[in-house]
């Protein structure tokens, strides 16, 4: 099986050949408004395209919000109308992209991008997490104006990737929640961000890709939204969540990728200490569970680095069930799948 092949055996629930890493199935082509707004790694402050404040110190492995109440794109949530201006999407250079995608071959591997700073995450980064935190509670109206805003220009851009480069998987961001729980009270996610996201959903799914959705916390609260809304994919599935119960409440209708807790990727542990939390190389970490975690990849000295990228491992579990798989109701991307 080819990488591709092998990543659908697995969400289709048939027996594929190892279990891995997904993004080994996938190609990202480089975003020219993600890489338009990287800030130079120099811990200095820039301004992204929204005019967001951004930092990305030497010692830290990515750029991240700055926003104080003096440098704030929202500072007053009642009159967000005189301050947000959602940037244009007009003169994007798409050539190294289109050159990345064509070097695919897309019998072997996904072409996919990635698109970050979702409704939720964008919502905050303009005004801050404690005041958009607040304003959700208490200037619900407004901020579903400022919602607005950013799901049009969301959609927009999926179109327009869409025309430009043809990706087969979207790799969308937005963290909705933390380790403990969501950010928001599930009823003002479902009243605020869901009608939204499922547009967005919709717009991914027209446009003939699979919607992989990153959220490396808690979904459980929302997970039979996800399923409604239709992802197809939720990775960064953290170790917090009751995948079990996740499983079993969304009829093994939601794919996952994850299961791993995070905290333990930047310690070296021997193989005896990292078997028992997670089992060994055929020992899925839930009954329907469509990806397992294997072994750590092995130093010089006999201990396992837990890393981000995880060495593949033989199935040697033929009879256990696959039950997730992608919701595949959209035709155009169940063509995309048969290439």
């Amino acid at each position: 099986m080819t990488p591709r092949e092998n990543a659908m055996a697995i969400f289709y629930g048939r027996q594929p050949d190892y279990y891995g890493d997904i993004m080994e199935a996938i190609t990202l082509v480089p975003d020219p408004v993600m890489f338009g707004d990287i800030p130079p790694r120099d811990g200095k402050e820039y301004r992204d395209s929204w005019g967001t404040v951004y930092i990305w110190p030497p010692d830290a492995p990515g750029p991240h919000p700055r926003v104080t109440k003096e440098n704030a794109v929202i500072p007053d949530i009642e009159h967000w109308q005189d301050y947000l201006k959602v940037p244009s999407l007009e003169g994007l250079d798409f050539g190294p992209a289109k050159q990345v995608a064509e070097s695919v071959d897309r019998k072997e591997k996904f072409v996919g991008f990635m698109f970050g700073g979702g409704l939720f995450e964008r919502s905050h980064h303009l005004m801050g997490m404690q005041d958009a935190l607040m304003n959700y509670l208490e200037y619900p109206e407004e901020m579903a104006g400022v919602l607005r805003e950013i799901c049009e220009y969301k959609k927009a851009y999926i179109r327009l990737m869409a025309r430009e480069v043809h990706p087969d998987i979207i790799f969308y961001h937005d963290d909705w929640g933390s380790k403990q729980n969501l950010f928001l009270p599930p009823r003002t996610w479902r009243a605020l961000i869901k009608p939204l996201q499922q547009e967005i959903s919709d717009t991914i799914h027209e446009c003939g890709m699979i919607y992989m959705h990153h959220a490396d916390c808690i979904c459980q609260p929302i997970v039979q939204d996800m399923v409604e809304i239709g992802v197809d994919i939720w990775q960064g599935v953290i170790a917090q969540n009751d995948i079990v119960e996740i499983q079993r409440i969304t009829e093994g209708k939601l794919a996952m990728c994850g299961g791993i807790d995070g905290k333990l990727t930047w310690r070296i542990l021997p193989r005896s200490r990292f078997a028992p939390r997670y089992g060994g190389p055929s020992t899925p970490i839930a009954p329907a569970d469509g990806s397992i975690p294997p072994y750590p990849t092995e130093s010089a000295s006999g201990s396992g680095t837990i890393r981000s990228s995880w060495t593949s491992c033989t199935a040697t579990a033929p009879n256990t069930p696959k039950t997730i798989r992608f919701n595949l109701d959209n035709l155009r991307v169940r063509e995309i799948l048969c290439r």
